[in-house]
């Protein structure tokens, strides 16, 4: 009797996860009482065993953690390195016309080294768990980031073909920009428990502040000094990161255990299970060790090979290394996460929602085709940051405070974001360039800041880097493909507007599976809730 009790909570506890992925928050809360009235009657021994083996990190270091002092001048440091990098992924628009105009070569070779660059910016975060499990801290990270884009872009300066570009520019200053970007939102949560919340969203607001202030402030170098002496100006501006990065000292508390264990202990979750294997799933599952046992007793005598001593330093490096790379791998792509059916829709979503950068990434080039100038191009994308930026404050209202539940709020971003892509096609004047990309950056950052609401609503918040992790890297990989794709179709038929109907078809297929969710959800909850009231 108490196993088919267990195995009917398992099953409500499957729909609810099911039925919740994309439900307001107070849906949420409601229903996850239910669930827990469920649960609590046939297992009440297991949520304590399960609070027992997952501490929460943050309650074990609640007298570390400063929760404001310097913790705000972390969180100015934050708030730049957003301010540098969002603003320079929202000017590739900008550079992209002067890279054309200089190398002569055709936009869908240019577009490459924009593409690249914004692409591996946005799925940089497994370099750095990679560093992280070699014992790098976030500080070392963002310094040495910092150091190696402005190498790296002051190489820039001296290519004379953009083939070039496309490693000095696009790969090399990408990856380390973005590898400090991930650092930099890392570390501030680090410095804050109470006031987390109120630290990333200043620290994130930088990026709708740099969007609004770089686009001019590089139209206008590039006008005084071409694109060669904007490459300097860049440099400088990634150089700063040494200075960001230096403003990002460790914990006091954390230095001592540092010294004693000589170990470099980072916030993260997924770099913390190094030292406990268990704590957040990260240790292979029964089939992937059923899979090595067998492996491993495929010989010619049958016997099982185990894992060599200690004294034994070669084969223990060997073995270290292939563990910390299956842990990566795992924190990548947990088999647990992948297999969740709402959060296998909603990685499709938003690789059809990448289309969204093509069109901020051509429009500039769109505006001055139909007749308007430069300065005006780099005005409508500054007018864009703005509204980014003020949309991410909207989104927190409408979800908390006007409780519209979030799968509304995406379903009807993604149906403006593809209507004001069409439009473009269409529009002429400055006027109407102002009202379209202002409909579309408020969208775009509502989707945007509902990427991490979602996960966090399918997965739970102590799944949160799980999810994250695969979703921010495939949209990484489609910021790649997406822009090339789209200066394919302009070689062939040297026309925007091809590009704008492709951006818009994609961002169509985006806004169909969100309403196939909607209702799919939909069902579900009246199921579930006719369900539950029948039998109470």
């Amino acid at each position: 009797m108490i196993r088919t009790n267990r195995s009917e909570g398992r099953l409500w506890l499957g729909i609810r996860n099911t039925v919740l992925s994309l439900v307001s928050s107070d849906d949420v809360i409601m229903a996850s009482s239910f669930s827990m009235a469920q649960t609590d009657t046939g297992s009440s021994e297991r949520p304590t065993i399960e609070m027992e083996s997952e501490k929460d990190p943050d309650v074990e270091n609640a007298g570390q953690i400063p929760d404001g002092g310097w913790g705000w001048v972390v969180c100015f440091a934050g708030f730049m390195i957003n301010f540098t990098t969002v603003g320079m992924i929202s000017s590739n628009g900008i550079l992209l016309l002067a890279m054309v105009d200089i190398y002569e070569d055709t936009i869908s070779r240019t577009v490459i080294v924009c593409s690249v660059f914004i692409g591996i910016v946005n799925g940089s975060g497994p370099f750095v768990l990679l560093l992280m499990m070699f014992h790098a801290s976030h500080r070392q990270v963002i310094i040495c980031g910092g150091i190696f884009s402005t190498l790296s872009t002051i190489a820039s300066f001296f290519v004379n073909k953009v083939e070039i570009l496309y490693v000095t520019y696009g790969i090399l200053a990408g990856a380390f920009v973005g590898m400090s970007c991930f650092s930099g939102f890392a570390i501030v949560g680090s410095y804050f428990k109470k006031k987390r919340t109120i630290a990333m969203g200043i620290a994130n607001s930088g990026a709708g502040f740099g969007a609004f202030a770089l686009n001019y402030l590089l139209e206008r170098s590039i006008s005084f000094y071409g694109i060669r002496g904007t490459f300097l100006l860049i440099s400088g501006l990634f150089l700063n990161f040494v200075v960001y990065g230096a403003l990002c000292r460790p914990l006091k508390n954390f230095n001592v255990s540092l010294k004693n264990k000589k170990v470099n202990e980072v916030v993260l979750k997924s770099v913390k299970m190094l030292q406990t294997e268990t704590n957040l799933g990260f240790e292979p599952d029964e089939e992937t060790r059923e899979n090595q046992i067998k492996t491993n007793t495929n010989n010619s005598d049958g016997s099982v090979h185990l894992e060599e001593s200690e004294n034994s330093p070669p084969t223990k490096m060997t073995t270290t290394l292939a563990r910390k790379c299956s842990y990566l791998r795992l924190a990548i792509f947990n088999p647990d996460v992948m297999k969740n059916q709402c959060m296998q829709l909603l990685l499709i979503i938003y690789v059809f929602w990448a289309a969204a950068e093509t069109v901020l990434l051509y429009l500039p080039a769109k505006a001055v085709n139909v007749g308007l100038s430069i300065e005006q191009g780099a005005l409508i994308m500054s007018i864009y940051g703005a509204m980014f930026a003020f949309s991410q404050f909207i989104v927190g209202i409408l979800a908390d405070f006007i409780h519209v539940p979030t799968s509304y709020i995406l379903t009807f971003s993604m149906l403006v974001m593809s209507a004001t892509t069409v439009a473009f096609t269409f529009v002429h004047s400055f006027a109407f360039f102002v009202l379209f990309i202002s409909l579309f950056a408020m969208c775009k950052g509502f989707s945007s800041v509902l990427r991490v609401v979602l996960v966090a609503s399918i997965l739970g918040v102590k799944k949160l880097e799980k999810g994250f992790s695969p979703l921010s890297l495939l949209i990484g990989v489609a910021y790649i493909i997406f822009p090339n794709v789209a200066g394919a179709l302009f070689d062939a038929t040297q026309s925007f507007d091809v590009i704008f109907y492709f951006a818009s078809g994609c961002l169509c297929v985006h806004f169909i599976f969100s309403f196939i969710i909607l209702i799919y959800l939909s069902i579900y909850l009246s199921i579930y809730l006719s369900i539950y009231l029948s039998k109470n």
